[in-house]
């Protein structure tokens, strides 16, 4: 892989491994995969093209424990495709690429993926009208649609297909999205979320027992919420919290919550919410500019990134 000036970590599986992109000098985005040992697996790297194109490349969005998707665009004009890496058949530790179909499709990206290979993601046609789709792994394609939007994304998948995102109103408000297996969407807004262009309600993780997490935008703050599967919403920060707030963004199955806050200084830190209701704080030791928090799996692994006046990279706290 060619060095790179930014890297994001975005996700980690069951097994330790973690999903990430990175953009290197000339403006090129790269998805990798890096395994428990520290190996950047082969096979993803600028997916789709055999020259650099600025701007051009693959973004990685979702992984399972034994593939991964995203998107990838030609150049600046960001003219997307979704596409999905499996293991390589011929059994070395490497990825074989290829395209997702999505019919109907200017513009796609494959944004989540379950242990089934089900994917969700979003399209837009070629009258740009968003729309999000479910693609199961039997090939079956159901697209869906929330009514007036102008902007739909879909974030995390579950193993019985539930899918969860955020769209965008005719307003440019952000609400919650619960599409669940039979088809039918519900809108969840958290309390206190501000209906107004810009703001409202961002749903970015759920796990098994139906516990959604994310963060809820005012126009003075954000918070982190998790909703229970019951539907009851509860909004929370972490402690030392300034005022541009936090946001949570991964959940693991029993329940734990990691997330990213800004403090009083305008400075980004990660941090775990615990089962016992306490919170840990995480700031990588090489970060000079700040670190957040992107999922955590089963086993407590956090992944993340961090920040200094090199740039963005990535981490995985044990």
């Amino acid at each position: 892989m060619a060095p790179t000036v930014s890297t994001f970590a975005v996700d980690i599986d069951s097994n330790g491994n973690v999903l990430g992109s990175a953009m290197d000098a000339n403006n090129f985005n790269i998805a990798f995969v890096r395994n428990p040992s520290g190996t950047i697996l082969p096979g993803v790297f600028g997916y789709g093209y055999t020259t650099y194109q600025k701007y051009g490349g693959a973004f990685a969005m979702g992984m399972n424990s034994s593939s991964i998707v995203g998107s990838y665009n030609p150049g600046p004009m960001l003219s997307g495709l979704a596409f999905r890496c499996i293991p390589s058949p011929t059994g070395i530790p490497a990825y074989a690429c290829g395209p997702v179909a999505v019919p109907g499709s200017v513009f796609s990206s494959a944004e989540c993926i379950n242990e089934q290979g089900d994917i969700a993601g979003s399209f837009t046609d070629s009258s740009k009208v968003p729309h999000g789709f479910l693609l199961t792994f039997g090939g079956t394609f159901a697209p869906f649609d929330v009514p007036g939007t102008t902007y739909l994304e879909g974030a995390r998948i579950t193993a019985s297909d539930e899918i969860i995102g955020y769209f965008a109103d005719a307003n440019s408000a952000w609400h919650g999205l619960i599409r669940s297996a039979d088809g039918t969407i519900t809108q969840i807004d958290a309390p206190g979320a501000t209906n107004q262009p810009g703001y409202g309600t961002f749903p970015n993780d759920i796990n098994a027992n139906g516990t959604i997490v994310g963060g809820v935008y005012t126009i003075s703050s954000s918070h982190s919420f998790f909703r229970a599967s019951d539907g009851t919403f509860t909004v929370f920060d972490p402690p030392n919290v300034g005022t541009k707030g936090s946001s949570a963004s991964g959940i693991n199955t029993v329940g734990v919550i990691v997330g990213t806050f800004t403090d009083s200084n305008s400075v980004n830190h990660g941090y775990i919410r615990n089962l016992d209701l306490s919170f840990t704080t995480l700031d990588d030791p090489n970060a000079t500019a700040g670190t957040s928090a992107s999922r955590i799996n089963d086993s407590g692994q956090v992944v993340g990134t961090y920040a200094d006046a090199q740039g963005s990279h990535g981490f995985v706290r044990k």
